[in-house]
């Protein structure tokens, strides 16, 4: 004996649909904070700066490739 499942309404549909979406436009969202996080990271090591020294400090201040201050 074989049982069919029945289809879901198309509004039941489009609603699961629409869910969908919106669920990965905040996994993209969230996927691209990661990204630049782990940027900042990675550039503030190459630096030779801990991110937590780098955040009180502010950012460095550069005219071309020279460092000029801290702000």
């Amino acid at each position: 004996m074989s049982t069919t499942v029945p289809s879901p309404e198309p509004s039941q549909e489009s609603a699961e649909l629409w869910e969908a979406r919106r669920r990965i436009r905040l996994l993209e969202q969230e996927n691209e904070v990661l990204l630049r996080a782990a940027a900042y990271l990675s550039q503030a090591h190459l630096l030779g700066i801990p991110a937590y020294l780098q955040q009180q400090a502010g950012p460095i201040k550069r005219a071309g490739s020279l460092v000029v201050s801290r702000a």
